[in-house]
């Protein structure tokens, strides 16, 4: 079954609960990274970080407001 399909069946509007998601993480990978850019060099960045490795900053992501299927 779809994402789509999932999310339709459990009366959840997927466009909006993608982007909730998908913003969070997003947040979540930003403050992660900046916050470890800040300790390691005592200063946030001039620029951009080039570089991101959004699978290791997502590890600690917590899900449980994104669960569809609590009770």
């Amino acid at each position: 079954m779809t994402v789509y399909k999932t999310l339709e069946l459990n009366g959840i509007d997927t466009e909006s609960y993608l982007r909730r998601l998908n913003n969070s993480m997003y947040a979540h990978c930003i403050n992660k990274a900046m916050t470890r850019y800040y300790m390691d060099n005592g200063e946030l960045p001039k620029g951009q970080i080039k570089s991101w490795d959004m699978v290791k900053l997502l590890q600690d992501f917590d899900y449980t407001e994104f669960d569809i299927f609590k009770n």
